[in-house]
């Protein structure tokens, strides 16, 4: 399933997401900024031909690994739960990891869960575009759009 969001441009076509659209395992294949790869152990596979995979389970669960070419990183893995928002435009990680605090988080989640805010930092993400083979994440924290393929 394509997934086109309206800009304001000629008769974007719009689709509504369904959360089953984004179960699976998805591979990192880049971290871009004006058009430039910014992940070092993504520009090139000669020195890591490791795959970076992020995944997103059925049961609300999340975990994806670590982009790094530091050595005590190539086995990290973060794990939570995620959430698609109720306007099915952003994902939301909860990250097991993060010391808890009160945040108050977008207005789009409002009443979502503790009445307007969650226990944990969340790392939200808009979806930039989605089909059944690619997905376009938009990075909010360093301002990149984050490409995957569905492994």
């Amino acid at each position: 399933m394509s997934i086109a969001f309206s800009t304001g441009f000629v008769h974007a076509q719009v689709q509504q997401i369904a959360v089953s659209d984004l179960y699976g395992k998805w591979v990192n294949t880049g971290s871009f900024r004006n058009g430039k790869q910014v992940l070092n152990a993504l520009k090139t596979d000669v020195n890591n031909p490791m795959k970076y995979y992020f995944t997103l389970n059925a049961n609300g669960t999340f975990s994806y690994d670590v982009v790094s070419l530091d050595v005590s990183l190539k086995e990290a893995k973060r794990t939570g739960k995620w959430f698609l928002s109720p306007n099915r435009k952003r994902i939301t990680l909860i990250d097991d990891q993060i010391n808890p605090e009160e945040r108050q988080i977008p207005g789009d989640f409002l009443n979502f869960e503790n009445d307007g805010s969650l226990s944990s930092k969340p790392l939200i993400f808009p979806i930039m575009e989605l089909t059944t083979e690619k997905m376009v994440l938009y990075d909010e924290y360093h301002k990149t759009r984050d490409v995957f393929i569905r492994e």
